[in-house]
């Protein structure tokens, strides 16, 4: 019995587009960006947890992850 499905080497077109790689200086941005979030989290984080103890006088519930 024949198999009907093409294989990859039996493909004459050139059509296919090849991978592009992410160049160093788009990863390093992206770094740079997602440290800088986090850092403004952080901040944020610990400027409700020091209003929330001034005001509470208490101790702060904190979400794990």
């Amino acid at each position: 019995m024949e198999n009907l499905t093409p294989k990859k080497g039996d493909d004459d077109s050139n059509d296919a587009t090849p991978s592009k790689r992410n160049s160093s200086g788009n990863i390093v941005g992206y770094l740079k960006e997602k440290n800088d979030a986090e850092l403004i989290y952080r901040r944020q984080e610990l400027e409700v947890k020091k209003t929330a103890t001034s005001i509470g006088g208490g101790k702060v519930q904190t979400r794990e992850t």
